[in-house]
């Protein structure tokens, strides 16, 4: 085959045979890549409107933080303020949104519905466009289905519904900072810096987390500039074009601080505060928990299994690769590689407790081929890779995936060795993905490098299809009626589904709580069961509608309950909820 010759363009940079990286490095030749865009971006919706219709309404949970970001909206929508009338532990961008929404259109779960679709749609193509930069369409598409795929997850940890609204913004606005970063660092037109700092003050604004990391790397970006440049009027000047972000951050911060002190805001309500009642009490085992933490037996496990992905990968590109070399055998070769796929698919469905000490191939056993949980340190590979080619040619190509990675460690350290397609981390591993899909591509590229371009692309697409339908077959929601919540809960504000004893409960305790309401009685919920107060239309008795434990400090209880004494209760509702 001929090999490619090194010009002094980008376009022909880095090319070995048909390897390359298509977006800076230029698409190939004959190859229609804005057909490919398009082609992927309709795959990517029609995924996400069958998504949508496949899990209507079986997003959240009635029980616990996902009621929260219905009744903190529409008490601030009746006029109630944030933090000091209302408890409230993240940045206050989330709840007034959302309270703006129910202002406009009526206090009803469908706002949210729409406002969650809007969210995460909106995340889906952001992250295909930011991917696109470093793959082909074909790789960008699996990075934004694989955000897809987890989107719609039937508990509080979705994008639809979430546990917190705040934690969907901040991803959103933290792919939207890092969009506009990477084309500023590739002199891509428009006023990429100002609208990256933009966002990174109002994810600053949404969940703390988030926005640190994103001025973090906005930092580091900044700092690689003046190293190249070193110039500080250039640096200056890109300062300058930085402080709108900062800005809106103060503005919207400053708000608050003007009419309640800045201890109150951190410490009575932010649990995640070092030093705060939360913090000392759980907080070394709420962090460890979600996956933050530093033990070297599980350090190295995880590195185990993202290294026996990537080599099964590899082992099947190459047998991919010496079946197609003869083209007698190669539309066969292509068939089984998409039957393979189909056979993981079907059975990755089968349910686990059928096959129990017969099948090890199975959706639990299934995922880390497809979603390794030790993705975090390929990201630290591919920082510490494109950095060092940056340092070494001054290539900004090469820092752009560098911020990439950057954020996806600086936002994605607290899952550091629990990098999972469910719970809290589908928030922070979409970029962490990506970089996984990236150094995939690039494998699976390497081992096909000797076949011509044309039959080179087929195979690693029927390889990539391979990696989608295991991503279906791990991380889809199980079918009705086996889904997790097949009752309906109709309610005055919507309907939403939970499990057959929710709804059981749930139903006379709403009916309960507006007979209450309509006699003016007063009704306490403990510990959290906020769903109660939303759907009868009552008020929590005090800001402090949650009493989970570390959420209430010691020294405040007397104040709480003198509260609770003067407001008069008539009843308490009690939940059997348990807490580790």
């Amino acid at each position: 085959m001929e090999q490619s010759q090194s010009t002094s363009s980008p376009s022909s940079r880095l090319r070995t045979g048909w390897i390359f990286l298509p977006s800076p490095f230029g698409p190939a030749q004959g190859f229609d890549a804005r057909t490919a865009d398009w082609q992927a971006r309709t795959f990517l919706l029609a995924v996400f409107i069958g998504l949508t219709i496949f899990t209507w309404e079986q997003w959240g949970d009635v029980r616990v933080d996902c009621v929260r970001e219905m009744y903190i909206p529409a008490m601030l929508a009746q006029g109630k303020m944030l933090y000091r009338g209302l408890w409230f532990p993240y940045g206050p961008l989330g709840p007034y949104l959302e309270a703006l929404f129910f202002r406009i259109f009526g206090v009803h779960l469908l706002v949210l519905y729409i406002s969650g679709l809007a969210i995460t749609l909106g995340s889906a193509l952001l992250l295909f466009h930011l991917s696109r930069r470093f793959l082909l369409p074909a790789g960008a598409a699996l990075v934004a289905f694989g955000y897809l795929i987890q989107a719609f997850n039937a508990s509080e940890f979705n994008y639809v519904l979430p546990y917190a609204y705040s934690a969907a913004y901040a991803s959103l606005l933290g792919l939207a900072f890092l969009y506009f970063l990477v084309r500023h660092i590739r002199s891509e037109t428009g006023p990429n810096l100002l609208l990256s700092a933009l966002a990174a003050g109002l994810a600053l604004l949404a969940k703390q987390e988030f926005g640190a990391a994103c001025w973090l790397v906005l930092a580091i970006t900044l700092l690689a500039d003046y190293w190249t440049h070193r110039s500080y009027r250039s640096l200056g000047r890109q300062v300058l074009w930085c402080i709108p972000g900062l800005v809106v951050f103060l503005l919207g911060f400053g708000w608050f601080l003007r009419r309640m002190p800045l201890r109150f805001i951190l410490f009575d309500n932010f649990q995640s505060t070092p030093g705060s009642f939360f913090m000392r009490m759980v907080g070394a085992k709420w962090v460890a928990d979600r996956g933050l933490r530093f033990v070297p037996s599980e350090i190295l496990s995880t590195m185990g299994i993202t290294l026996l992905c990537l080599g099964i990968w590899l082992c099947a590109a190459w047998l991919a690769r010496s079946g197609v070399s003869r083209r007698w055998l190669s539309a066969l070769s292509m068939f089984v590689v998409l039957v393979v796929g189909i056979v993981i698919a079907v059975i990755g469905r089968i349910r686990h407790d059928h096959w129990e000490g017969y099948l090890f191939w199975n959706r639990n056993n299934a995922e880390f081929l497809f979603f390794p949980i030790g993705m975090f340190w390929i990201a630290c590979v591919v920082f510490l890779w494109k950095a060092v080619q940056y340092f070494r040619t001054g290539n900004r190509e090469y820092f752009a995936l560098t911020a990439v990675s950057a954020y996806a460690l600086a936002s994605g350290i607290r899952i550091m060795v629990q990098v999972v397609p469910r719970n809290y981390a589908i928030f922070y591993n979409p970029v962490i993905f990506l970089t996984f899909v990236f150094i995939l591509v690039r494998i699976l590229q390497w081992v096909l490098r000797s076949l011509p371009e044309v039959t080179g692309r087929r195979v690693l697409f029927g390889l990539l299809t391979v990696e989608t339908m295991g991503l279906i077959a791990t991380l889809l929601p199980v079918p009705i009626p086996d889904y997790a919540f097949p009752s309906a809960l109709h309610t005055d504000y919507g309907t939403i589904y939970t499990t057959r004893e929710n709804a059981a409960i749930f139903r006379p305790a709403i009916a309960f709580m507006k007979e209450q309401k309509a006699l003016g009685k007063h009704v306490l919920v403990l510990p959290e069961e906020l769903g109660l107060y939303f759907f009868s239309g009552m008020e929590a008795p005090t800001r402090w509608y949650q009493l989970s434990p570390g959420i209430l400090p010691p020294e405040q209880e007397d104040g709480y309950l003198a509260r609770l004494s003067a407001i008069g209760i008539d009843y308490v509702l009690f939940s059997n909820r348990s807490y580790f």
